[in-house]
């Protein structure tokens, strides 16, 4: 059958104070747990901004791995962007989800 991602298993968005408080870290593992997991997929792939230092920690502490570097133009024009693309392997996932498992306790 063809397994898909319902509603109820996202975690809901935060407002307010409770904004930047784990709400995309929840959503990060129920995403990487239904694509390595349910759907059997062996690698995730995605770009980055070269200027977005916070998602460029994310990836960083995540375990991903620059893969490709490419430059392209603006849409408002100016320098051309840098833009990364990196991926995720299920291994490398599971060993970081073992990981910070067994930091809390797991």
């Amino acid at each position: 059958g063809f397994n898909t991602l319902r509603r109820g298993d996202l975690p809901r968005s935060r407002t307010g104070a409770a904004r930047g408080q784990g709400a995309r870290e929840e959503t990060r593992e129920v995403l990487y747990r239904h694509f390595f997991e349910t759907l059997g997929l062996n690698t995730a792939r995605c770009t980055v901004l070269a200027h977005n230092a916070p998602i460029l920690r994310v990836m960083d502490k995540g375990g991903w791995e620059l893969i490709d570097t490419i430059y392209r133009a603006a849409v408002g024009g100016g320098a051309p962007l840098e833009v990364r693309t990196y991926r995720l392997t299920r291994e490398t996932w599971a060993r970081k989800a073992g990981e910070k498992a067994a930091r809390n306790g797991e």
